[in-house]
């Protein structure tokens, strides 16, 4: 019987209550079973969504007990879109988005698509997602946009323990951080391959890190030694 990936998936506490944090799986993820482990999703930035009423931290202490409401007018938009993890992936793809706000993906992308081409040739930044899966390591949105997460211990529990039951039905040969603050609240002993880069998105992604490397060819490293 062929498995159901999205509904083991389901089945897991947060994903339970917040349907819209699954992670994405590419179509061809099963050929080299990479995860990228992002950091966390970002509620809408008010300096661009005039009216939008900010969250405060209390809002956010049945998280991990129930659904979140979305407060919807005509002025606020829809905050779930916002940490929609599987659509943003799709959206990123779909659009060939390259602006802020879309450079984790894009950075990675183009990586991955260097190594890629060497197995399929029409494969570019966009596509290459296809042969991942991506997850966003904290399972609630921070609330600063742009920001990185103020995580609570409750943060750090359930991210470790979401992770791992992601990682067992996932079942990749390789977990790719690409976040240092996400991989330093995680016990790496938990098993598994396990490596770490710098944020796409950071001056270290571009910027040698002290052994004579970036972290962009480090991420690549990583890659062409799964996809040979």
């Amino acid at each position: 019987m062929e498995r159901n990936i999205n509904e083991e998936l389901r089945r897991l506490h947060v994903y339970s209550i917040h349907e819209e944090l699954l992670p994405f799986i590419g179509t061809h993820y099963t050929d080299y079973r990479i995860l990228l482990v992002g950091e966390s999703h970002y509620l809408p930035d008010p300096a661009n969504n005039p009216g939008y009423k900010p969250k405060v931290e209390s809002d956010f202490f049945d998280w991990y007990k129930k659904d979140y409401v979305d407060i919807m007018t005509e002025t606020n938009p829809n905050e779930k879109d916002y940490f929609r993890t599987s659509n943003l992936v799709e959206c990123y793809m779909r659009d060939r988005r390259i602006n802020k706000g879309w450079t984790i993906w894009y950075n990675t992308g183009k990586i991955l698509a260097e190594v890629l081409t060497s197995i399929n040739p029409n494969v570019d930044a966009f596509s290459a997602y296809q042969y991942v899966a991506f997850i966003n390591y904290f399972q609630r949105p921070e609330i600063n946009n742009g920001g990185s997460i103020s995580a609570s211990e409750e943060d750090k529990d359930w991210a470790k323990n979401n992770l791992n039951d992601v990682r067992k039905i996932l079942e990749p040969k390789e977990t790719i951080f690409l976040s240092k603050k996400a991989y330093n609240c995680y016990d790496p002993k938990d098993g598994g391959n396990i490596s770490v880069v710098s944020h796409p998105t950071c001056p270290w992604w571009n910027r040698d890190n002290g052994n004579g490397k970036k972290d962009r060819e480090k991420f690549k490293e990583i890659i062409q030694k799964i996809i040979k």
